[in-house]
């Protein structure tokens, strides 16, 4: 996570220049003019150590220059680009903003290109995407009229980060190419260091470590000279993590050290390092030096209130406090661990909820951008091409097959927010939360324990999986596992749970869409088992039959005939509904292949059912 971090955050503090370069020259030669611009730039310089300090001469000489507007909207626009680096993203919007009111009306257009970059980079940083896409969009169209590859180069950069926040990491690897050969024409090493390590870093998401090692390496060369070192922190993070996932511990120690080294020297404390280093002392099996560096760590997420990662570091610290035997620290760290992961659910939750609804936004507003630009070339090509029909018939083939485009990915949204909704059912959270609670009360240190780290999982299954087209089998039935042994634990072990799996069925290879399986697993436990006298038994058997996988789930529960007063017939139908829907979107006909059906005794009384459907193989 924190490489993700590094590699949006990254570009801010290369690719601004100071001031003198972003705004054209007025008419004018006067020496009050030039001792302006001298000035703003040493404010400007003065930033990048005493962020607030320059900010404060700013408000002082806004003070004499009321009746300048042009030389008031500089001092606009250097404020919200300094707020940025000092992470005022709310203020950097509102300075901007006021900068860009000003030079829209001018021709001064790549300063006004800039203002909207950095609107759109505050947005970004404020969790905003589909206002940061929009300002972005705005900024890329005065680039291309212009033609000014310098603030081209800047909005396909804005553009990169912006996808990356979304995990398009395929478009995000297009934007940031297009930005490294635009400065690399125009030998910009600032920039190019900043493209390389954002390269370099889209290569480690996608697991292509040499490429991954050879960009980071080459934006360490372009950089070592540079005055503001947060950046060289981060790419030396990024080569210590690289060299940590190939094995190279001894090299990943290495850099993880020079990039804490160089902490030091700054005003702001990065701990991607100090984490790196204690997971390198992990692999090398010292405990003491791994837990130092994990609490240095934990300290500045504490300051900089990142839940998160908080947790993932605790629960480092639990694990080697448990290793070293140091029980009554583990124990210390886990209720801070179980006190954050309460309020972080809450939070998750309604974040990922709100992911999709975000994610549709930004893929409609691409899409009405580019027929926007379609239409826009279309009409240029209409006054020089004799061919007007078949252009024409082109432009209506493009914008119909768009416009599917644009409804499959609105299916989509709706679609992984109803099965959120399905899977993250409240009432199974909270009655699993107390009978977590029950077994504190009862001082079952160790099943407490487990517990918690079944749900943990199951939650963050949940939260990972509902984003994928596919998982493996083994994937979906690991995490189906964790929820019916997490539904055990609340009823007593009630009922039992057996799964057959065909001897022919390679699991980790076969890819299904995610979380089939739990609904009908769920209405199973809750009304059919749950009010069941006798002992409870579900039974799971997936065999291999000509290239298709059948899926067999089996209760001896107390039949649909009598669940139906105990549950909303609306929200089996629902459940089901949204299954079908899943199946018929893959276009294979398994949805045919859907059956219920009621088991009987000898004397016609309900003794169960089983759900049956079929699935094509992959």
């Amino acid at each position: 996570m924190h490489l993700k971090t590094n590699s949006i955050v990254l570009f801010f503090f290369f690719l601004i220049i100071p001031l003198l370069c972003y705004s054209e020259p007025k008419n004018t030669n006067t020496t009050e003019a030039t001792d302006f611009k001298k000035l703003v730039s040493l404010i400007y310089q003065q930033s990048f150590t005493e962020a607030d300090a320059a900010l404060i001469r700013l408000d002082s000489l806004m003070v004499n220059r009321s009746n300048n507007k042009e030389e008031e909207a500089h001092i606009y626009f250097l404020k919200g680009e300094i707020n940025v680096l000092n992470r005022q993203f709310e203020d950097a919007i509102v300075n901007s903003s006021k900068a860009y009111d000003y030079y829209k009306d001018t021709k001064h257009y790549y300063t006004t290109g800039l203002c909207l970059v950095t609107i759109s980079s505050a947005h970004a940083h404020l969790a905003q995407y589909q206002e940061a896409q929009e300002v972005a969009f705005k900024a890329l169209k005065i680039a291309k009229e212009q033609s000014n590859p310098r603030l081209l180069g800047k909005v396909y950069n804005r553009l990169f980060n912006i996808h990356i926040s979304l995990n398009d990491y395929e478009t995000g690897l297009m934007y940031i190419l297009k930005t490294d050969s635009l400065f690399t024409l125009m030998q910009d090493t600032a920039s190019i260091s900043a493209c390389k390590n954002n390269i370099g870093a889209i290569y480690l998401r996608l697991k292509d470590y040499n490429n991954a090692i050879t960009y980071f390496t080459q934006a360490v060369d372009v950089m070592v000279n540079n005055k503001d070192i947060r950046p060289l922190v981060s790419t030396y993070n990024n080569l210590g993590f690289t060299h940590m996932m190939v094995g190279d511990i001894n090299n990943a120690i290495f850099y993880f050290k020079k990039s804490v080294a160089l902490n030091q020297t700054g005003n702001t404390i990065n701990p991607a390092p100090f984490k790196g280093l204690g997971k390198a002392y992990i692999l090398q099996s010292k405990i003491d030096s791994s837990n130092y560096y994990y609490q240095q760590a934990l300290d500045i997420y504490s300051s900089e209130a990142k839940y998160s990662e908080m947790i993932e570091i605790l629960n480092q610290l639990i694990s080697n406090n448990f290793i070293a035997k140091n029980y009554e620290t583990a124990i210390a760290y886990q209720n801070d661990r179980d006190s954050l992961q309460y309020y972080s659910w809450a939070k998750e939750k309604e974040e990922l909820l709100s992911f999709a609804n975000v994610k549709y936004e930004v893929l409609k507003k691409e899409q009405e951008v580019e027929q926007e630009a379609e239409k826009n070339r279309s009409n240029r090509i209409i006054f020089s091409i004799v061919a007007l029909t078949l252009v024409l018939l082109i432009l209506a083939l493009i914008l119909s097959f768009n416009n599917y485009r644009l409804r499959t990915a609105n299916q989509t949204a709706d679609l992984e927010q109803k099965l959120l909704r399905i899977q993250m059912n409240p009432h199974f959270i909270f009655n699993t939360l107390a009978a977590i609670q029950n077994i504190i009360l009862d001082g079952d240190t160790i099943k407490s324990t487990k517990l918690i780290a079944k749900f943990s999982r199951l939650m963050r299954q949940n939260f990972e999986y509902v984003r994928k087209e596919n998982i493996s089998l083994d994937q979906e039935i690991n995490m189906l596992s964790n929820y019916i042994g997490t539904q055990q634990a609340r009823f007593n072990n009630k009922f039992t749970y057996q799964l057959k799996l065909d001897e022919k069925i390679k699991a980790e290879q076969i890819q299904i869409p995610p979380m089939l399986l739990q609904p009908f697993i769920e209405n199973a436990i809750e009304y059919g088992l749950k009010h069941l006298k006798r002992p409870g038994e579900i039974k799971v058997t997936i065999n291999e039959l000509n290239e298709q996988l059948e899926f067999i789930i089996s209760d001896n529960g107390i039949g649909r005939d009598k669940m139906k007063k105990y549950k909303h017939t609306e929200n089996e139908i629902h459940a089901t509904d949204v299954f079908l829907s899943r199946l018929k979107k893959r276009r294979l006909g398994e949805e045919n292949s859907f059956e219920v059906i009621d088991l009987l005794d000898t004397e016609g009384n309900a003794s169960g059912t089983i759900v049956k459907f079929k699935l094509k193989s992959k």
